[in-house]
């Protein structure tokens, strides 16, 4: 039989007889309260286990917060998207119809043109419909392009024009953001004039202090009356306003802030956004 020694390093057995001295003394000595010394021990123990298992749940509850956070940070993204997808469809119906009209008089060389103008404008929709940001200069950009294929559908009826201020031409801003104002610039403004009366819509983007300002101004005739007048016909529900709701959506979301108002006179309108 092969007997197998074990060699215990010295360290070891030192910290063997130190526990059996602590275990002596604590049969002997009593702390104040009458505790010995391995009570105190365990006691100690425990406190430090109770203490790490409320830094653990502690934890626990950060990060389960910051998913929260996480998760609510997305669906508002995604509201956001949604609602700014629901403006694509909107605005390719009309240009169907506009093109489908030229197609039907035989306008060849409109048509043509209208066509040419509308895929460019429809390529950027869809490269800056994913973005949050894009910059100023693009949404000046489309905006002009979007009046300019308005003007093919209602010939003679408004004149446009789109000041951009170069010191800001790079600061971000939602995509299309203007769209909601430049419509109704439009169908509840200019388009209403009597047709000898000339419609002038102008679009104005300059920096501010702390931000950009987009102004949409146009001689369409007192807005709120317009609106009064459809929401007693039933057309207009103020709810369903996406400029809104995108504001609300966008300001839950970023610590930039987007307010937006209007101003209207009697032969004019001044709809103001302000990105800060």
């Amino acid at each position: 039989m092969r007997i197998v020694k074990i060699v215990r390093p010295a360290g070891y057995i030192s910290l063997l007889l130190l526990v059996k001295r602590v275990r002596a003394e604590s049969l002997q000595q009593k702390v104040p309260g009458g505790l010995g010394l391995e009570a105190v021990v365990v006691l100690i123990l425990l406190v430090m286990t109770v203490a790490a298992c409320l830094y653990g749940y502690r934890r626990l509850q950060q990060r389960v917060r910051a998913q929260q956070e996480e998760i609510v940070q997305l669906n508002q993204l995604l509201k956001l998207k949604i609602l700014q997808a629901r403006l694509n469809p909107h605005f390719l119906f009309n240009s169907l119809n506009a093109l489908q009209y030229f197609i039907a008089k035989d306008d060849k060389r409109t048509s043509l043109q209208y066509i040419g103008r509308f895929s460019g404008f429809l390529r950027k929709v869809i490269v800056f419909g994913d973005e949050v940001f894009i910059r100023l200069k693009d949404e000046s950009d489309m905006i002009g392009e979007y009046l300019r294929l308005e003007q093919y559908r209602f010939p003679g009826r408004f004149e446009y024009e789109v000041e951009l201020d170069e010191e800001v031409d790079q600061t971000g801003v939602p995509p299309l953001i203007t769209h909601t104002l430049l419509e109704d610039a439009l169908y509840r403004g200019v388009l209403n004039l009597p047709q000898a009366t000339a419609g002038r819509i102008r679009v104005t983007l300059k920096g501010t202090d702390d931000g950009v300002m987009i102004e949409v101004w146009d001689n369409g005739g007192d807005r709120r009356q317009s609106e009064k007048q459809e929401q007693m016909k039933g057309i207009y529900d103020g709810k369903e306003d996406l400029l809104e709701r995108r504001i609300q959506v966008f300001n839950r979301q970023h610590s930039r802030k987007i307010s937006h108002h209007l101003e209207s006179g009697e032969t004019w309108n001044r709809a103001v956004l302000v990105i800060t």
